[in-house]
């Protein structure tokens, strides 16, 4: 009788064990973490809470790129502005979430036509803005082709024209990220 409960002990504990090493397995990942030392965690591991069996560092994969654009801002007072490259042009656009598209001005429009950065197929419809004092006023709109925000290339970008108008960075291009100011940076992650 003894030994038939030492054996079916036996059996208990290495189906305890055996599950726990199969837990172990599924929760196993390369931990690219660092180390309290400093030094980069290739090790075999499971994590415990999302922390490194080994060295107790965050479990992370360092090798997936971050879909975050980091885009530096410039302060004036409680406005922020960006730095836009349009045809190797750099133009300072207020970063607007009042604002419904990207504007420029008429000056810039032409310009864009005459160097073939706008074209007659990429002209759009009229549009009536409310703008902040409560004024509707109509402009023209279209699509550039691409802007460059900090050597990163933006394409077909919805804009709007109009005479003496502001230059500014509006909902139209902000609304295809989640973003937002972090520090000296807009940030973009894709939606």
């Amino acid at each position: 009788m003894q030994r038939l409960l030492f054996i079916a002990l036996a059996c208990l504990l290495s189906v305890a064990s055996t599950a726990q090493e199969q837990n172990r397995r599924d929760y196993s990942v390369v931990c690219h973490g660092t180390t309290k030392k400093g030094t980069d965690c290739k090790s075999r591991t499971y994590c415990n809470n999302s922390l490194c069996y080994y060295h107790g560092g965050n479990c992370y994969d360092k090798s997936k790129k971050s879909n975050t654009i980091k885009l530096p801002i410039i302060h004036e007072g409680n406005m922020k502005h960006i730095m836009i490259s349009i045809g190797g042009q750099s133009y300072k656009y207020l970063i607007d979430s009042g604002a419904s598209d990207v504007i420029i001005n008429n000056e810039m429009r032409d310009y864009f036509i005459r160097t073939g950065i706008l074209k007659s197929s990429d002209f759009g419809k009229n549009r009536v803005y409310e703008i902040a004092n409560g004024d509707s006023i109509t402009m023209q709109t279209a699509i550039l082709s691409s802007i460059k925000i900090h050597d990163i290339e933006f394409r077909n970008v919805n804009i709007a024209m109009g005479d003496n108008a502001s230059l500014l960075l509006g909902m139209s291009f902000l609304n295809k990220y989640n973003w937002r100011f972090k520090g000296n940076y807009l940030e973009l992650q894709n939606k």
